[in-house]
């Protein structure tokens, strides 16, 4: 399996993340004709290469591309899906930064007690799923949906529930009668 695969299956994961769900941001080309869209297929070969988290993701797809009236057309296809996956480890508070670092707020205000640790924040991963649809008739994107969460144990133990809702949560955004929902 690919790295841009292992990649893409993490950050499926991360798609949805537990407490408030994951960041979704949606972009699309408001003259594009939304409406007149009837049939779609998938770029080959996709973004997040092949393996169990690219066939969640394109199962899913074709669920809610199906549920808004279109169909699967290989043969000539009115769009065409393409998807890519990232992750970034990142840290919660850093202690190095502006002046006077993260705990700068507590100069001249207060002290830690003697013997205080200096205590690390912990680092956790972030997972990035971007979808996008292509209008193959001009070769342009004309709408990309950007899923962004926290990647947990459970989310790999339970992956294809995780890119079910990430899926979905992106297309809840997509244009109907040439406007996107907010």
């Amino acid at each position: 399996m690919k790295v841009v695969a292992v990649a893409g299956l993490l950050a499926l994961a991360a798609c949805a993340s537990a407490g408030s769900g994951p960041e979704v941001r949606v972009e699309f080309d408001k003259d594009a004709p939304f409406d007149r869209y009837r049939t779609f297929a998938f770029q080959t070969p996709l973004g997040t290469g092949d393996g169990a988290a690219t066939r969640y993701l394109t199962a899913a797809t074709r669920r809610e591309l199906e549920a808004r009236g279109m169909r699967y057309d290989e043969s000539k296809p009115d769009l065409r899906v393409n998807f890519n996956g990232r992750l970034s480890e990142r840290h919660g508070a850093p202690l190095s930064g502006p002046p006077g670092g993260y705990y700068s707020y507590r100069q001249g205000h207060y002290a830690a007690w003697s013997g205080y640790p200096a205590l690390e924040a912990a680092p956790y991963t972030v997972g990035t799923i971007n979808i996008d649809l292509i209008d193959t008739a001009r070769s342009q994107l004309v709408w990309e949906g950007v899923v962004t969460g926290v990647v947990t144990d459970k989310m790999l133990t339970e992956l294809q529930p995780a890119v079910d809702r990430a899926v979905a949560a992106a297309f809840a955004r997509y244009p109907r009668g040439g406007s996107a929902l907010k």
